[in-house]
């Protein structure tokens, strides 16, 4: 197997029929002069050519990913984690790498809802995770950082476990995640003409193609809160299968 030798990202490892290896680490990944100096192997592959994962037998957990410097994502990151770390802001505390290729080492923490536990949330518990997701995006609209792919899968949630691991999360606590599609804008909300949309996770509204990016990011932020409603009511005690069912309810 042969990992791409392009700046990248993807950094993909290839099988022997040319196949993209999905469970691989690229070897230039685990080489990498930052990781080798902090003592971090990447082992779990969470999205192949992008984000990895050191071993969750070994904490604490890291989450490694692959900066695209055709993206605005680097540039954000360096602005918003110069900024106090508490509340309003809820961007995830991490490292930027200063060797090689710039990497984001993040703590690895789970999603909200296995955050909130296994039982029915309250409606005070959801309510308190979307009002942080919703302080969120407001703190990056007074920056005129647009996130523009908020969904589930972009943000998490910091348990009890999470905070004894790692020092620079708060217990309790929703982080946003991944910013390869944000963008820096000059205006502010209500000053903006729409843009073009970028490959998103939530569907736009009849088609659209151009949007508002603020009123984007808000639009998102409803499917989050649509389906976190979702898996509460489906929820019960030791139902196992209730957040796969959940999910499946959002993408139909």
């Amino acid at each position: 197997m042969s990992s791409e030798s392009v700046e990248g990202p993807p950094w993909y490892v290839y099988d022997h029929t040319g196949e993209v290896h999905c469970a691989a680490v690229p070897e230039r990944l685990q080489n990498h002069p930052d990781l080798q100096r902090r003592g971090l192997v990447a082992v779990d592959s969470l999205k192949p050519g992008f984000v990895y994962a050191t071993s969750h037998h070994q904490r604490p957990q890291y989450a490694i990913k692959i900066l695209d410097l055709a993206t605005q994502e680097l540039a954000a990151y360096e602005r918003l984690l110069q900024l106090d770390p508490a509340s309003p802001n809820h961007t995830l505390p991490c490292d930027i790498t200063e060797l090689g290729h710039p990497l984001l080492i993040m703590p690895y923490l789970g999603s909200v809802y296995s955050m909130l536990g296994p039982y029915k949330w309250t409606l005070y518990q959801l309510l308190s995770v979307f009002l942080q997701i919703v302080e969120g995006v407001e703190f990056l609209h007074r920056l005129h950082i647009v996130h523009m792919d908020l969904c589930i899968d972009n943000v998490v949630g910091c348990g009890i476990s999470d905070a004894e691991d790692h020092r620079r999360v708060e217990f309790g606590k929703v982080y946003i995640i991944d910013f390869g599609s944000s963008m820096t804008l000059q205006l502010g909300p209500g000053e903006q003409e729409a843009v073009a949309l970028p490959p998103t996770q939530v569907r736009p509204p009849n088609g659209l193609k151009h949007f508002d990016p603020y009123s984007w990011d808000v639009y998102c932020i409803t499917d989050i809160l649509e389906f976190l409603i979702e898996v509460r009511d489906m929820r019960v005690q030791n139902d196992g299968l209730v957040v796969l069912k959940a999910f499946c309810l959002s993408r139909s």
